[in-house]
């Protein structure tokens, strides 16, 4: 049915995010409706199963009730069509990529809704509750060097397990336009060649190409940035996206998530994987 407002861009189109532990799938149509599904991932799914993307836990099926731009976001009423709830949503437009939303308890109305019920229910929303990072299915490669430039050595860690840090010396992290183009070049992707430490079980060799979703700068003062992994298809969005966190004052530290997800992260020197790097080339500096 039609809603009574409609999607348009930014808002409009289909999303990928990781809540709660589950894979979510967003989809914000052009006639209002709202669909999300949850799935669990199946793990050890082994040669009896194929991975088909997990099990469908939860669905909600709603509707844009009420579309209001506030200052710095969205201020969306929607309307839950199998409880005939309703809930509040902040949705904050990050890059053209990414949406970030947190939003209130569904609550159910029985008097004629009025303006003040929906004031009073966006009112609920704590200012310190984590965002929802939602990436768009069909994102195009936004500018890295605001998160970073050049080529450099890195060590990284990763929180569970805490083995310890991997220091191989091949480890790379470039971050530059192609070659031969000119520095004003738009620098869209940057890469990680993890190097594998034969004393630690997390450690890997992997060559990892990313391409930048866009980034944003956080009350306190962290860059987030989130990321795709280009060498992943679109049947498998679980590894496809991530964020990282960096900070202007701290150039050296970054930390990444390791889901679709950027609450994860709080400080350059705390997250999931841990990341120091150390410049290889001085960047030459034409008078």
């Amino acid at each position: 049915g039609i809603g009574l407002c409609t999607f348009d861009q930014p808002l409009l189109g289909e999303y990928y995010s990781h809540e709660n532990g589950l894979e979510t799938h967003t989809s914000l149509k052009l006639n209002g409706d709202i669909d999300r599904l949850y799935y669990r991932r199946e793990s050890g799914a082994g040669a009896t199963q194929k991975d088909s993307g997990g099990l469908l836990v939860s669905k909600d099926v709603g509707e844009c009730f009420q579309l209001n731009l506030k200052r710095y976001y969205y201020e969306l009423i929607y309307r839950d069509k199998s409880q005939s709830c309703f809930q509040c949503y902040q949705m904050f437009n990050r890059t053209k990529n990414i949406i970030q939303l947190r939003k209130s308890s569904c609550e159910e109305i029985t008097l004629l809704t009025n303006q003040m019920n929906f004031e009073e229910l966006c009112r609920t929303i704590d200012e310190q509750s984590e965002f929802i990072t939602l990436f768009s299915k069909s994102y195009s490669a936004e500018e890295c060097r605001r998160t970073m430039y050049g080529t450099y050595h890195f060590t990284y860690e990763f929180r569970e397990g805490g083995i310890g840090i991997c220091d191989n010396p091949t480890s790379r992290l470039i971050s530059c336009p192609d070659p031969g183009t000119p520095f004003e070049a738009v620098n869209e992707r940057f890469r990680m060649k993890y190097g594998y430490c034969k004393h630690l079980t997390s450690s890997f060799d992997a060559d990892q190409l990313y391409q930048c979703l866009g980034s944003w700068l956080t009350t306190d003062g962290n860059i987030i940035t989130a990321f795709a992994n280009e060498r992943v298809g679109s049947e498998r969005w679980y590894d496809k996206f991530r964020c990282m966190l960096t900070r202007k004052d701290q150039p050296q530290w970054f930390a990444k998530s390791l889901f679709a997800e950027c609450s994860s992260l709080s400080s350059p020197t705390d997250g999931p994987e841990k990341v120091i790097i150390t410049p290889i080339i001085p960047e030459e500096v034409s008078s």
